[in-house]
């Protein structure tokens, strides 16, 4: 893919920065990828959360590696958690719990917890 250098501006600070980005890239485009550059506070805690919304999705990919659907249902669910649409979202599969939330600091909390169910007969 052909790259070329563009002047973007940083939508936190107004800083102009040049980056890096594919050849038919739009201005809304190259601005957005100054965010992962820039040296402003704000563009920093962006782009932070754009890399722990990145690994998220990397370790659902892993845990549902076979199970496409599945990987689609909870990546939908963390972009609601994490854009705050929802608070939090509460997943069950036959084996399995899931909570999904994002704590104060905009960190994304997976938990799950196995099902046991004991029965005893006599």
């Amino acid at each position: 893919m052909k790259t070329k250098l563009a002047q973007g501006t940083c939508r936190f600070c107004g800083q102009m920065v040049q980056v890096e980005v594919p050849e038919q890239a739009t201005q809304d485009y190259i601005d957005d990828a100054v965010i992962d550059v820039c040296n402003c506070k704000e563009a920093k805690k962006e782009s932070e959360k754009r890399q722990r919304l990145q690994n998220v999705k990397g370790y659902i990919r892993n845990l549902f590696d076979t199970d496409p659907e599945k990987q689609a249902l909870f990546n939908e669910a963390i972009e609601r958690v994490y854009d705050k649409t929802v608070r939090k979202v509460k997943l069950q599969d036959w084996e399995w719990n899931y909570e999904i939330k994002v704590d104060s600091d905009d960190y994304i909390y997976i938990g799950r917890m196995k099902q046991v169910k004991e029965e005893t007969t006599f």
